[in-house]
């Protein structure tokens, strides 16, 4: 039970680190874009 646990922590950690890191890249895409088209 605990290996089952341990796993699924692992996994939930995994996925909530690829999520947050697909949102910053949005992000920093898209505020790099607004500053491209502020900056004549």
């Amino acid at each position: 039970m605990l290996n089952r646990s341990a796993r699924g922590l692992i996994n939930l950690c995994y996925a909530y680190f690829f999520i947050s890191f697909f949102q910053g890249g949005v992000i920093t895409e898209y505020f790099f874009i607004n500053r491209l088209n502020e900056v004549p």
